[in-house]
């Protein structure tokens, strides 16, 4: 019995290695974002279609690992990107995400393990009239927010563009010299919705990214490493729960073997020892060929077991 219950405890133990962050992971409530900034870039790199990115960074009360679940237009289909890093500005890591959808969004599920999260969508819905372009962005407010903020690039040729609600005067950034317009909000409820309305001008389908001179970084050779980790990452920790799970039935198959039977044949051949010295070694000494016990002179039987002593 007893080596029965030291396999399940090997099994008990492979088991929660292997789940242990799962658990830390649901078992969280009251989850909200001390930051979300949502950037709506119509336009960028797709024609006719805005690049939607959020960038989360979780409060500092929220127990990693997390698991979040964050929705997006069932339109645009599977996201662009889920990735997660230390703080924003650092090599982002890719992330495996379970999706699911209704006739509204889909809602993209994954276990976040740092305080950074990114994720990028591409949004299809915009319409055309004339050269007149529009979108309208929902936020679905899945989650709280302490500090929400909104930023909105216009297209590189685009004129005449109108924000409603209006999100304060245009800025240039000087980096990439495209025009923005930002504004942020505190205290965002889960589940309190909104509608941001954009509208421009536009005559071509010319990309935001043609006039920009891109360059990778040397965070992309990083970034492919860490891709590489978290993928493999399953299967280390499957791999050992089944060495333990082996290591455990060897425990179980040695603990069965009797432990009498060596000592036996060790008695026996310290016996037959004795039996050798005493004919050769000690004068004459006669000894018990069964027991080994030595026999005093004039002895014709052993006085412990009675076999008959042998006499040269």
């Amino acid at each position: 019995m007893r080596y029965i219950t030291k396999v399940l405890v090997v099994l008990l133990m492979a088991l929660t290695l292997l789940s242990a962050p799962w658990q830390a992971a649901h078992a969280q409530d009251g989850v909200h974002f001390g930051t979300l900034e949502v950037d709506l870039w119509p336009e960028y790199d797709k024609p006719r279609q805005t690049l939607v990115i959020y960038r989360i960074d979780l409060s500092a009360d929220v127990q990693l690992p997390v698991s979040l679940t964050v929705r997006i237009p069932v339109a645009s289909g599977m996201p662009h990107a889920v990735a997660e890093a230390q703080t924003a500005g650092d090599t982002l890591f890719n992330l495996q995400y379970d999706t699911r959808q209704d006739a509204q969004w889909v809602y993209v599920q994954f276990l976040a393990s740092m305080p950074h999260v990114h994720i990028e969508y591409y949004d299809p819905g915009m319409t055309v009239s004339g050269n007149r372009r529009s979108i309208t962005y929902r936020c679905p407010g899945d989650y709280p927010v302490d500090t929400l903020v909104l930023q909105v690039q216009q297209p590189r040729t685009a004129s005449d563009m109108q924000l409603a609600p209006a999100l304060g005067q245009p800025q240039t950034n000087p980096q990439d010299g495209l025009t923005y317009y930002v504004a942020s909000f505190d205290s965002v409820k889960a589940g309190d919705t909104f509608e941001l309305q954009v509208s421009y001008q536009k005559s071509d389908d010319a990309l935001s990214i043609e006039g920009l001179q891109v360059t990778p970084s040397d965070n992309t050779q990083q970034a492919s490493s860490a891709f590489a980790w978290t993928d493999v990452l399953p299967w280390v920790l499957g791999t050992l729960g089944v060495l333990l799970i082996i290591g455990g039935g060897v425990w179980y198959w040695r603990g069965n073997q009797s432990p009498e039977q060596p000592k036996r044949q060790k008695h026996k051949r310290a016996a037959k020892s004795d039996l050798k010295v005493g004919s050769g070694d000690t004068g004459g000494a006669i000894y018990c060929p069964q027991c080994g016990k030595r026999a005093d002179e004039g002895d014709r039987f052993c006085r412990a077991c009675g076999t008959p002593l042998r006499r040269d």
